[in-house]
């Protein structure tokens, strides 16, 4: 199982995956739809999803590619 970790940092600048995988982070509080304390899985994935086919991050808050995403959040096509 591979295990990431994320660290708060102010500026972190990364190449993007050329073979198309995506990791979800095992040890976070994942739910299906807006939950506290819970990140939504399908957004997230949605997010990734779109990296792994090229997408770049949105400058258009609350889409689905904009670089951050909350807790009890969720968004849509």
């Amino acid at each position: 199982m591979v295990k990431e970790v994320w660290m708060n940092v102010k500026k972190l600048f990364a190449s993007p995956p050329t073979d198309g995988r995506v990791f979800f982070n095992a040890d976070l509080n994942w739910s299906f739809g807006a939950t506290s304390g819970a990140s939504d899985f399908l957004t997230v994935g949605l997010h990734e999803l779109g990296h792994a086919l090229g997408l770049a991050h949105s400058s258009v808050k609350g889409a689905v590619m904009w670089p951050y995403t909350g807790m009890n959040e969720t968004r849509v096509l």
